[in-house]
C-alpha cells in the first residue's frame, strides 16, 4: 500500500511529459512494406525513428490493439523514438477500420506472431527500406511491447504460453523460428 503514491506520481509524471504543450517530437515516421511475410501477404509497417541519431538504435517492436489504427499511438511512439529507440509497428490484419466480418483469433493470432517474427528476423531488410543516412538497428537490444492484443503478443515473445480457440477447443500456439 505504501508504494501506491509512488506509482501515482510516476503515472502523473508520465502523463505530464506526454501531454504538456511545447514538447514537440523530433521523431519521424515512415510507412514501409515488408514483402512476403506469409504466402500471398505483405506487411505494412510504420518505422518511427529519432531524427538525429548518431549510433545504432535499440529496437522496439510495438503491437497495436485489436481493431486499432497504429497511428493512434503516435504520441507514445514518438516519445519512445525521442528517447533514442527505433520503433517498428507492424500493421496487423485486423487493424482499424474493422473488417465487415470479424476475424477469428485462430486467424489473427498466428498472423500477429508471424508479423512480429518477420520484423525481428528481417531487421537488415527493414533498414534497407529506409532512406540513406537513416540510423542502423542494434538487433542485440530489442524489446517487443504492445497495447491490449499487442501486449498479449509481447508476452508470448517473452515466454508466456498462449492458446488459440478453435470452436470449443483451445490449442497451444507456438512461436515459429
Amino acid at each position: 500500500m505504501e508504494d501506491r503514491p509512488v506509482r501515482s506520481a510516476a503515472f502523473a509524471l508520465l502523463l505530464s511529459s506526454v501531454l504538456l504543450p511545447g514538447l514537440a517530437s523530433a521523431a519521424e515516421t515512415r510507412s514501409l512494406t515488408l514483402p512476403g511475410v506469409e504466402p500471398g501477404r505483405d506487411l505494412a509497417l510504420r518505422a518511427t525513428l529519432p531524427r538525429h541519431a548518431r549510433r545504432a538504435l535499440p529496437v522496439v517492436v510495438f503491437g497495436h490493439g485489436n481493431y486499432w489504427d497504429p497511428a493512434r499511438y503516435e504520441v507514445l511512439l514518438d516519445r519512445i523514438a525521442d528517447a533514442g529507440y527505433a520503433v517498428l509497428v507492424p500493421e496487423h490484419l485486423h487493424r482499424a477500420p474493422a473488417p465487415s466480418q470479424p476475424l477469428p483469433g485462430a486467424t489473427t493470432w498466428p498472423a500477429r506472431l508471424a508479423d512480429v517474427r518477420a520484423v525481428i528476423d528481417r531487421l537488415p531488410e527493414i533498414a534497407a527500406l529506409l532512406p540513406a543516412g537513416a540510423p542502423a538497428f542494434d538487433s542485440s537490444r530489442l524489446v517487443v511491447m504492445g497495447h491490449s492484443y499487442g501486449g498479449a503478443v509481447a508476452q508470448a515473445f517473452g515466454g508466456a504460453r498462449m492458446y488459440a480457440r478453435d470452436g470449443a477447443a483451445a490449442r497451444p500456439v507456438a512461436l515459429r523460428g
